[in-house]
This record gives C-alpha cells, structure tokens and sequence, in this order.
C-alpha cells in the first residue's frame, strides 16, 4: 500500500500534474463559454429564457402530468389553432399554453409511439419466425422486451442535454492529460532508471506494475470527474437543465436509446466509457514507451493523439450521439446488442495489452537486475 500511495504522489499529487490539470480545466471553461454564447443554435432557446412570462408557464406544468394540466394545455393548443384559422380572438393564455403543447408533446406522443413499435415488432417477430428466420425473430423479440413497460410520468425541457452529451472537447482535453502522465511519470522513470532503486529496496516487479497501473487509472478517474462536473455545472447554469433523473428516452434525440438509464446514469454511463477507452489508449502509449529507446518515443506524443482522435473519435470523443438507438449484429447467426460485442472486444483488447505491458515490465526489471549485479 506505501508503495502505491508513493505512485499516486508522484503521479497524480504533484505540482507539475496540478498545473498542467488547471489548465486545461481554464482552457475547457473558455471553449464552453464560446460554444454556448456564440452557437447559433442555442440563441432561440436563450431568448426563451429571457421571458419571464414563458418561462412561468413552463415552470407551472412541468413535474408531474396530471389530467387537470394536460387539458388546460390541451385546450389552449385548440384555442391557439383556432385564432390562427381566423375562427377567434387572440389569447395571451392560449399563445403560451399552444408554445407550451409544443414543447411536451414528443411526451405527449411517446406512449403511443412506443406502443407502435413493440406491437410493429410482435408481428415482425411471428413473421419471421413462421419463415424460420431466427436472427430477425429474435431481433425483433429484444426490440420488443427492451422498449417493453417505457413511459413519462414527468414531463420538463430536456432537451437541452444533447448539447452535453455531443460535447467532446473536454474528452480530447483528458487524451492529452493521459498523455501528459503516461510520457512523465513512465518514460522519464525508465530512461532515470527509477525501476533500479524500487528493486534494490526490495519490491517485486508485479508489485511495482500493479501500483503504477492502478495509479494511471486513478488519476485519469480524477481528470475525468473534474472535467465531467466541469462541463455539467457549466451546462446547468447557462441552460437551465431540467429533469436530470427522467428517462434518457424522455429526449427526443434518444426517443430509441436501448438503455433504460436516467438522464444523469447516461451522462455518468458515457463519462466512464470514455474514461475508460483513454485508459486502454494510455496503457498503448506506456507499452510504445516501455519498447520506444532514444529520441524516438517523445516525438510520438503528437502522433498518438492524433491517431486517437482520427481512428477512435467516433467511438468515445462523441459517444453520447452514436448511443440514441438500438444496433443489433449477427453473431452465429444470433442477434447481439452491439454494445455488448464492443464491450467484449475492449476486454479483450484491454486484457491483451496488459499483459504485453506486465511482460515488457518485466524485460526491464531484469535489464535493471543485471545493471545492479554489474
């Protein structure tokens, strides 16, 4: 445990790591600030924030849908119809309420919606299998029990949050932070010949990889938490976000998301995906490192980050847009959730570089071993 806590000291509480952290944290809250002020997207949205009148009536039916709210809502939606059609008088109340139908009726719809699509899915089941199609059968039978018994009870404007969850700046700001620790606090202790003096005191090699190990996934725990909550209280004050524990399916974007999570479990669910796959790039990078001699491995800073942002964007730095619906793989002619063959392929991959990590740490402890019997 000592020798783990004199890892963390060195590679997560350290002035160096503290400074570079805060950095980066002042360099994401200026590109959030701009992103929102100047997105053009985000101006109408704004400007409803800025009526007062709009946003006490949004503030009067959200929460909880009774009978009694949806009919006044329902009634000022007609009403507003009718003065549009030339058939009455204009109303303040029914303006308000027809903007206010508007903004909850994906809620309004989402049951019979749903309700379409499982029993869509049912026939498509009977159908398929009465032609002995089981990879379509059994697609359509997971359709069928994972959008089985979904339904919004409480209604709010949620959809603000897939501002967040395309945010990705913060996720390539963590890359570099990964980069950062790996490259000081791996590279530089073998090229010091740190390993020598952690052996001469008596510590085993699978001793000294366990801790390094647990210590760079710790401190990129701790990176990302920052920068995660950083985006989320940035996001909730400038936008106001609402309905954190409704549904993920209660915004319109992921009307299809296989997932069952709350908004907030979606949010912490792919902040820990891409922790997590910026681990398994970390552990790549100290393995090219730990093989790397001379010159060579510095100069490979800037190249892993941009083959990482180049070959793997689209599966971490904007993993809350590709999760909004469902995707079904054939696998021996079975249908598998995609997100389950990708969380067996990172295992796999994850397992693989680990021990081709441990098995070069061990080449150099007994390239240390050697020096010191020299």
């Amino acid at each position: 445990m000592r020798l783990f806590f004199l890892e963390c000291k060195k590679m997560i509480f350290h002035k160096n790591v503290y400074l570079f952290l805060a950095s980066l944290i002042v360099i994401n809250l200026i590109k959030i600030i701009i992103f929102l002020n100047y997105n053009p997207l985000l101006q109408d949205r704004l400007n409803d924030r800025q009526d007062e009148t709009y946003k006490g009536y949004e503030a009067r039916y959200q929460g909880e849908m009774t009978e009694e709210n949806a009919s006044d809502i329902s009634d000022g939606y007609n009403n507003y119809l009718n003065f549009m059609y030339g058939m009455s008088d204009y109303s303040e109340e029914s303006y308000y309420r027809y903007r206010i139908y508007d903004l909850y009726k994906y809620e309004f719809l989402y049951d019979k919606s749903i309700r379409e699509i499982i029993l869509e899915a049912g026939e498509n089941a009977e159908f398929y299998q009465e032609k002995g199609n089981d990879f379509e059968t059994e697609k359509n039978r997971l359709i069928m029990q994972i959008y089985s018994d979904r339904f919004i009870n409480d209604y709010y404007n949620s959809e603000d949050y897939t501002y967040l969850f395309s945010y990705s700046f913060s996720t390539l700001l963590l890359l570099l932070f990964a980069l950062y620790i790996s490259y000081y606090f791996f590279y530089l202790e073998k090229k010091n010949e740190t390993y020598q003096m952690l052996l001469t005191l008596g510590n085993k090699k699978r001793r000294i990889f366990r801790n390094k190990y647990l210590a760079l996934l710790l401190g990129l725990v701790i990176a990302g938490t920052v920068l995660y909550c950083e985006d989320y209280i940035v996001y909730f004050q400038k936008l106001n976000l609402e309905g954190a524990f409704n549904p993920i399916y209660a915004i319109t974007d992921y009307e299809y998301c296989p997932y069952g999570f709350s908004i907030m479990g979606f949010y912490l669910f792919i902040s820990a995906t891409r922790i997590m796959i910026i681990f398994l790039i970390s552990l790549i990078f100290v393995l090219a490192g730990q093989l790397c001699t001379g010159r060579l491995f510095p100069v490979m800073v800037p190249a892993a980050v941009s083959a990482a942002v180049i070959l793997t964007g689209d599966s971490f730095l904007n993993i809350g847009i590709y999760e909004k619906q469902l995707n079904v793989v054939r696998i021996l002619d079975h249908a598998v959730p995609a997100d389950v063959l990708w969380l067996v392929i990172y295992i796999f991959l994850l397992i693989c570089v680990s021990l081709m990590l441990y098995g070069s740490f061990q080449i150099n402890n007994r390239r240390c071993k050697l020096t010191c019997c020299r």
